[in-house]
C-alpha cells in the first residue's frame, strides 16, 4: 500500500502503510477523521525527512493525529543527559 501524498515533495521518502490493525480495508482507515501514531525518539524512521514526510501523510489523510512518544528509557535519557524533563 503506497501513499501518494509526497508527489508534491520528490525529496521525501514515500510514505508505505506495512500493516492496519484492526485489519480493515485502506479506504475504511481513511474514512476517520482522526489517527493516533507511536514515535520513538531514537528510532531514525522518525528523524528529518522521514518524519517530515510522514506528517504531511497525516494532515493529507486525517483531520486530528494523536503522538505519542513512548519511549521510556530515552526519556530518562534526556533527563540524565541533556537535563530536560
Amino acid at each position: 500500500m503506497m501513499s501518494s501524498s509526497n508527489s508534491e515533495n520528490p525529496n521525501l521518502p514515500t510514505v508505505t502503510i506495512a500493516k492496519i490493525l484492526p485489519n480493515i480495508p485502506q479506504e475504511q482507515l481513511y474514512a476517520y477523521k482522526q489517527c493516533y501514531i507511536g514515535i520513538s525518539l531514537d528510532n531514525p524512521v522518525f528523524d528529518g525527512n522521514s518524519l517530515h514526510a510522514l506528517l504531511l501523510w497525516i494532515t493529507d489523510k486525517f483531520e486530528h493525529c494523536l503522538v505519542i512518544v513512548g519511549d521510556h528509557l530515552s526519556r530518562f535519557n534526556e533527563r540524565i543527559l541533556n537535563g530536560c524533563d
